[in-house]
């Protein structure tokens, strides 16, 4: 079967990661031939020299990643594409679609920004009208004109069907349920070994998008700032520059001196040596597919704090401690109270088994999602 599986607009290292794992399912096996659509970047750059040698896979790279370009290259240059080489399924990998192509799509949707009450409401009640109308509203439109006849989807979590359910009929779609997530033994470390005694080091781990509504980098500010009244001795670790914050309203200058600026990196070697030691990963968006940060924490030992939102109980479960988000002082209360319990360390194997077991529960073969589609 030639498949053309389309990664346009994939640009963050959670995006790079699932499309390595997607990449890896599709290269051990040599039945299908897939050419791939990408956007030119670093990240892109890697994978290209990695799989260089994968005799059934073609790269193309688009160097454009203009929302409009990608429109006319998805539909127009898709459509030579199709009808010249034969394309049988096409996999849109970052939910998107070809409403005029007649030809099976799956979509995996792995991005919720447009299908969440919540943000909406976030927008509107900090009378951010005009953003909210270029950043949710106008691409929710979009997205639910392309896919709104679409029957295949491919998703991380079950409740993604839900969110989606909130804004379009779903009831007549068929929805995958894929695992992303390594749950092989080895990939779970034991807990780190905890003294609230000692300096805590609280982990804000995101990408380039930081100042994004929904990555409510507020709530964090807030709790790091009402931490500076406690007895708690703790220090900062962001995955963003110094420079990037100079001039953010949201940063409190006075976290400075607590603060290692990393600036935003990829390196899966890096990432894994931030969860070290007396660390508590902090994470505060507002809507999350999988939220493969909070997940990466888990397997490597980290204590959690998460929103208690709904997405947070279906993907990390009941064990991972969760806050009220934009209640001012519900987040830093939930970390002081952290640091005053014994045997912290049960909480994290808890979590662990949680998702362990959520994702057995999951396909994890995107090769046989494939040749389903095709024999529907």
């Amino acid at each position: 079967m030639l498949i053309l599986f389309n990664a346009l607009g994939i640009k963050d290292s959670g995006g790079i990661v699932t499309l390595n794992k997607s990449l890896e399912d599709c290269r051990e096996n040599c039945d299908n031939f897939y050419i791939i659509i990408c956007n030119k970047s670093e990240h892109i750059k890697i994978l290209l020299n990695h799989y260089k040698d994968v005799k059934h896979f073609q790269f193309k790279i688009v160097r454009s990643n203009r929302l409009v370009y990608r429109l006319y290259f998805e539909n127009f240059v898709f459509r030579k594409i199709v009808n010249e080489q034969g394309v049988e399924l096409i996999y849109n990998f970052t939910g998107s679609s070809q409403r005029f192509l007649k030809v099976k799509k799956l979509i995996k949707i792995h991005n919720l920004l447009f299908y969440s009450k919540t943000l909406d409401s976030v927008y509107l009640e900090s009378f951010q009208f005009l953003l909210w109308l270029r950043q949710v509203f106008f691409k929710r439109l979009l997205f639910k004109f392309m896919i709104s006849r679409e029957k295949y989807f491919e998703v991380q979590s079950l409740h993604v069907r839900q969110y989606i359910n909130d804004f379009m009929e779903v009831s007549n779609k068929n929805f995958f349920i894929k695992s992303d997530i390594n749950v092989s033994n080895d990939a779970f470390l034991k807990p780190n070994l905890y003294d609230f005694d000692q300096r805590v080091n609280f982990l804000y781990i995101v990408g380039p998008h930081f100042n994004y509504v929904h990555k409510n980098f507020r709530d964090f500010v807030d709790a790091m700032t009402f931490m500076l009244e406690t007895e708690v001795d703790f220090e900062i670790t962001i995955t963003i520059a110094k420079s990037e914050l100079k001039n953010l309203k949201e940063w409190d200058s006075r976290l400075d001196s607590r603060t290692n600026f990393l600036g935003y990196f990829s390196d899966p070697k890096k990432i894994k040596n931030l969860f070290r030691g007396n660390t508590i990963l902090i994470s505060t968006s507002i809507i999350e597919t999988l939220g493969l940060h909070v997940i990466e924490a888990i397997q490597n030992g980290v204590v959690s704090v998460v929103p208690d939102e709904e997405y947070a109980h279906v993907v990390y479960g009941e064990n991972v401690f969760k806050y009220k988000l934009f209640e001012k002082e519900a987040l830093p209360r939930k970390l002081i109270e952290i640091t005053k319990m014994k045997d912290i360390e049960r909480q994290v194997v808890l979590a662990q088994n949680y998702i362990k077991k959520c994702e057995a529960r999951k396909l994890h073969n995107l090769v046989d999602i494939f040749s389903e589609v095709r024999h529907v």
